[in-house]
């Protein structure tokens, strides 16, 4: 699991990057156009950043622990909804 984990981080960064860096660059090149436009940039610009640091979280993950991801139960009796515990 940690393999794959490590592996899926190294992936994703890659794609991750490349998207901070360009949206950085359009962002520089909006400085007067359309404020619509600037705020999608810079929402862009926040959601790859914490892409980014969840990735650096999974990556750092040496023990493979999960938590509870819904305070309950599934009603069809199964066992609860866990996540990885990051």
């Amino acid at each position: 699991m940690l393999q794959s984990l490590g592996a899926a981080c190294h992936h994703l960064g890659q794609p991750a990057t490349v998207l901070f860096a360009n949206l950085g660059v359009i962002q520089q090149r909006l400085k007067e156009v359309d404020p619509e436009l600037r705020e999608l940039v810079e929402a862009s610009l926040q959601a790859v950043t914490q892409l980014g640091k969840t990735l650096h979280k999974l990556n750092a993950v040496n023990e493979y622990r999960t938590t509870r991801y819904l305070d309950k139960s599934a009603e069809d009796g199964s066992e609860e909804s866990r996540i990885l515990d990051i």
